[in-house]
């Protein structure tokens, strides 16, 4: 064999090569005893180019960086790193990787494979994550029901890389779904991955659907609008498939398989869909740069492992939507009392917005003047854009809770929770936080901030006068990426 590559020139040498797949070349090298191939590296970086290129879809900025986002030293390099990338998310898409009669279409491209790595990498790093990240099922099986709807290869390939999550929905989501269980007592509802947030009796945690779970629901969930929303034209659920769904329904979103598009669902009857991912014209991208979006908040940690429904913690662990870094966070200290406030925009509910109020002790008591405190009163001041008048809101503690700040927590008892909201009393530890609605207007953008009255001591043990603790305005807009 030394002897006919021998008398190759490289340009021949390199259309031989172009033969084989990966994996022939590897073990070509590998068996050589010659070594063959070391004084013709020109060649071997043009054959490793082409399969990089050709398998990971690296081009334009991309095309001579590894999997970590460095100038690789060699196309040889660059292929391997992201082929160990896509190893560690799918080995099964790896072996094909290295196949010489995968399609094409069969090839994930790097941009999920950046995807998929960067949200179980967060995973992995969160412990509180572990039951999200133990959901995620493998590569899926038959993506045959995407082929005959004429999808992307694009959009196949996120199933292609992750076949969805196995966790239980609510038994009439789980009827639907066919092949999803169904939620039972003691059963959690927070450990959707694209996370949730609860105000009120309104729950949201989204579930990515498996694909055979994905088609089933999609087919029931399209004849249910269309049953209720007489008017609706077709056109506006042809080709969408609901990939991810709240684990009560209450909150659905769409791809829409032939052009990349995601939607949400918004129960407006003038509009039943809203666009989940910037609009960017003629490209058919959207899927993976919604997900890209949210790979991205994780990591950067926008947003973070919490309880989705305070009250019940330690229960309902899950991603909390709401806000972790500015500017849709804001964070004020009044006094030693700090004040962290956000919102989520909710298309699926007729309220508009969500806010979340986290309040705790800051500082020494020597700074504050007091040992700890309790919150009397609210006054909010809700701006709506385009108006001169704001409307203002005005109420004793917040949702019939008056919370006691101390060191490190706060105090769980009949004058912080006259009504009983809370399972058990005692001590809790870290920021009191709630939930609430701030309502539609007609902008559909503005502020929210205000401030809320303490007493040093209890309100039935003052030790000093009241003192009001500014809340920084946040805002209140439609997002262009929604989760």
């Amino acid at each position: 064999m030394a002897g006919v590559f021998g008398s190759l020139n490289e340009n021949q040498v390199l259309q031989i090569l172009l033969h084989l797949a990966p994996i022939d070349s590897i073990h070509l090298t590998l068996v050589s005893k010659n070594d063959i191939f070391a004084p013709k590296k020109a060649t071997m970086e043009g054959y490793w180019e082409h399969y990089a290129r050709r398998v990971f879809q690296l081009e334009g900025l991309h095309a001579a960086t590894n999997a970590d986002g460095a100038v690789g030293k060699s196309w040889g390099e660059i292929f391997q790193s992201w082929h160990q990338a896509l190893r560690s998310v799918s080995p099964a898409n790896a072996l094909l990787a290295l196949r010489s009669d995968t399609r094409p279409s069969q090839h994930v491209g790097h941009r999920w494979v950046t995807v998929w790595r960067r949200i179980k990498s967060w995973l992995k790093e969160n412990p509180s994550a572990k039951q999200i990240k133990e959901s995620l099922r493998n590569e899926a099986a038959d993506l045959s029901a995407l082929e005959k709807m004429g999808a992307l290869p694009s959009v196949m390939n996120c199933w292609r890389m992750v076949d969805g999550q196995d966790v239980p929905l609510d038994p009439q989501v789980a009827s639907m779904a066919r092949t999803v269980n169904a939620l039972g007592e003691g059963d959690q509802w927070s450990h959707g991955l694209f996370g949730g947030y609860q105000t009120y009796d309104h729950e949201v945690c989204t579930v990515f659907l498996p694909l055979d779970a994905a088609m089933n629901i999609t087919q029931h969930f399209c004849q249910m609008l269309r049953d209720r929303i007489p008017d609706l034209t077709e056109n506006v659920l042809a080709n969408k498939v609901v990939f991810a769904m709240s684990f009560n329904a209450v909150k659905v979103f769409f791809v829409d398989v032939r052009d990349g598009r995601v939607y949400v669902f918004t129960r407006k009857r003038f509009a039943a869909l809203e666009l989940a991912v910037p609009d960017s014209g003629a490209t058919t991208d959207g899927f993976v740069r919604w997900f890209e979006e949210y790979g991205r908040r994780l990591q950067s940690n926008f947003y973070t492992m919490d309880y989705l429904r305070p009250e019940e913690a330690p229960l309902q662990m899950g991603i909390s939507l709401f806000p972790n870094a500015p500017p849709e966070l804001t964070v004020c200290v009044t006094r030693g009392v700090e004040v962290r406030a956000s919102c989520i925009y909710m298309p699926e509910h007729q309220a508009g917005w969500t806010y979340s109020i986290a309040i705790r002790l800051v500082g020494t008591k020597e700074e504050r003047g007091f040992e700890q405190c309790q919150l009397v009163s609210r006054h909010w001041e809700i701006e709506e854009e385009g108006r001169h008048e704001c409307e203002r809101v005005d109420g004793d503690g917040v949702i019939g809770l008056f919370p006691i700040l101390v060191e490190g927590g706060w105090l769980r008892n009949r004058e912080s929770d006259p009504h009983g909201q809370y399972p058990s009393h005692g001590r809790a530890e870290g920021a009191f936080r709630y939930q609430s609605c701030s309502g539609r207007n007609g902008a559909m953008r503005g502020r929210f901030g205000g401030a809320m009255t303490f007493v040093p001591g209890t309100r039935k043990q003052p030790s000093g006068e009241t003192f009001r603790v500014k809340v920084e305005p946040f805002r209140l807009y439609v997002p262009q990426y929604m989760y």
